[in-house]
């Protein structure tokens, strides 16, 4: 069928198919031979799959995904389809939160015409108005002035009085293992909705009950709020440090519970994926939700019902479980049960040490996403990081210490400590990017002048995309874009610490674009051997960074999947 009748059918203009023929959404199957576009049956079915996207928000490109999704399942099989389900089921809660918004939209507008019902009604204008005034004009509204009706226009965004949102905002978030580091751009954007009674009492309740609570009391206030919204039950799981296991959360009231592994289950995909899954059961029901502390992942909460919690109601249990992932946090400062549970080995001391200087190994501020992993997490390698973001500047640090076997990793810990203290000290001084260096440099060699420490200082500037960068005596990074390697920054670019007073820093600058990915690494991970003594090597670590972006996931998940794949190479034993 030609453009006309294909538009008729499906309830689009001409001009709309057009345009999204002209962005690779839909292409004709063929054209006849007056040049005229012809449609099948499956062209009409992807337009309808597009029209049905443009209500709820989703951006062209977030479209093109879906169709390829939906067009690669005909013939996918095996892993390959399991991920491609995964990410149609990504789509689906996309599509049913945004409904949920649309209907709280629904609701506040229907509340609104209901509200001015019943003024009309107290003020003794019980009639229905007239047809003609009740008319909707697009982009606005029938107003009255006088005794006439006129259109009132709607506000529109964009216009006067509102700030214009830079054309984008670049972003880079790190991963840092034996060491890693990732950048990528974080979408920007807030869902409003309405808060119900049930969530604002529980909310204010565990508010009320927080400021004497232990963590062993965290259980029996997360049961309290489920209840309050109508759930019979609400269990805590604590992710340990090694990020396999989901290890329930002792209290005197919690129900009893085994660890959950983070792979196959839907408490371990509600942890990787940042988002809620629920599932029946043989009792009811369960929905899982992610412990988030902005965005670092502290673990799942499970909640018991007798049946499927409505999508309407899931905002609020996020909400909860939100809070409670905020005194997770807060009461680990102040006793040492959420420690324990999180520990499945013994640490050593080098380890209890440089672990407590660490800053969270994930953090966004909307623009930026930063997120890493250090291993191993029981032992010392020498590895240390440290970032910050002040207004529009990121700030990076990644520090590999000499002395991984020295007096139990000792030596190598001192020297991370004194090169974190410096760097902080540096940054919290407003000293650029050569400054901080020296100050580092100086610090590390007035202790000790047979020290050595390589490292990455870096700076990004979010509003231009403008990524400075020193390496002293450090592998250099990786810029990803689209899905390959579009920059190797050039190494070394400075001496070692402790040796800067015998040449000036280099600051090499590159320039992001939205979207790009950031990877630094220490030596342990190109030097790691398998068993059979192959060394991992660049080329090794970028393949395995390309497939684990390509994975889509949230910049922590590909962080935890990347650091796991580099240490099955190696049979989970760490030469460095």
């Amino acid at each position: 069928m030609q453009i006309g009748e294909a538009a008729e059918r499906v309830g689009l203009s001409i001009r709309t198919i057009r345009h999204y023929e002209e962005a690779g959404l839909i292409v004709p199957s063929a054209r006849s031979e007056g040049g005229f576009r012809l449609y099948t049956e499956p062209d009409l079915d992807r337009l309808a799959v597009v029209k049905r996207m443009k209500p709820l928000g989703f951006t062209i490109d977030e479209m093109r995904d879906l169709l390829a999704v939906l067009d690669a399942l005909n013939t996918a099989i095996g892993t390959d389809r399991a991920a491609l389900l995964d990410r149609l089921a990504m789509f689906q809660i996309a599509a049913t939160a945004r409904v949920t918004a649309l209907r709280d939209q629904l609701a506040t507008a229907e509340g609104f015409a209901n509200t001015l019902r019943a003024e009309l009604d107290h003020h003794g204008h019980g009639a229905p108005l007239p047809e003609h005034r009740r008319r909707l004009v697009s982009g606005g509204l029938l107003g009255p002035v006088g005794d006439d009706w006129h259109r009132i226009p709607l506000a529109r965004p964009g216009g006067v009085g509102r700030r214009a949102r830079p054309p984008w905002r670049t972003g880079a978030g790190w991963v840092e293992r034996p060491g890693t580091l990732t950048g990528r751009v974080a979408p920007r954007g807030r869902r409003r909705r309405s808060v119900g009674m049930g969530e604002r009492d529980a909310l204010q309740g565990l508010l009320r009950q927080s400021h004497h609570a232990l963590p062993e009391d965290l259980p029996g206030m997360a049961r309290w709020a489920a209840r309050q919204l109508g759930a019979d039950d609400m269990v805590l799981y604590l992710v340990d440090h090694e990020q396999r296991q989901l290890l329930p959360l002792p209290g005197p009231d919690a129900p009893r519970r085994d660890s959950l592994a983070i792979e196959g289950t839907l408490a371990g995909r509600a942890f990787s994926m940042l988002r809620p899954v629920g599932g029946p059961v043989d009792d009811g029901a369960r929905l899982w939700l992610p412990l988030l502390n902005g965005m670092e992942r502290m673990g799942v909460a499970e909640v018991v019902a007798a049946a499927a919690v409505a999508d309407s109601s899931v905002a609020a249990f996020e909400a909860v479980a939100a809070l409670l992932a905020e005194l997770v946090i807060t009461r680990s400062h102040y006793n040492d049960t959420i420690e324990r549970v999180r520990r499945r080995a013994p640490m050593r001391l080098a380890a209890e040490m440089l672990r407590a200087q660490l800053p969270p190994l994930t953090f966004s501020t909307g623009n930026v996403i930063i997120s890493g992993i250090l291993e191993p997490c029981y032992d010392v390698g020498g590895d240390a990081f440290d970032y910050a973001v002040n207004g529009d500047t990121a700030h990076l640090a990644l520090f590999d210490a000499v002395g991984h076997g020295s007096g139990g990793g000792m030596r190598a810990v001192m020297l991370a400590s004194l090169a974190l203290a410096a760097y902080r000290n540096a940054r919290r001084s407003g000293f650029d990017l050569v400054e901080t260096y020296h100050h580092i440099d100086t610090a590390v060699r007035d202790h000790d002048r047979r020290g050595l420490i390589t490292g990455v200082l870096a700076e990004l500037d979010q509003r231009t995309g403008r990524l400075r960068v020193i390496s002293a005596g450090h592998p250099g990074g990786l810029v990803l874009r689209r899905g390959r390697v579009a920059t190797v920054l050039p190494t070394p670019t400075a001496l070692p610490v402790a040796l800067g007073d015998r040449r000036p820093p280099v600051v090499v600058e590159e320039a992001l674009e939205p979207g790009d990915d950031v990877l630094f690494y220490t030596d342990g991970i190109i030097e790691a051997r398998s068993a059979d003594g192959e060394r991992f090597g660049t080329e090794r670590l970028v393949d395995f960074t390309v497939r684990a972006l390509a994975d889509r996931l949230p910049l922590p998940e590909t962080a935890r999947r990347l650091v796991h794949a580099i240490l099955a190479y190696q049979d989970d034993r760490l030469q460095d």
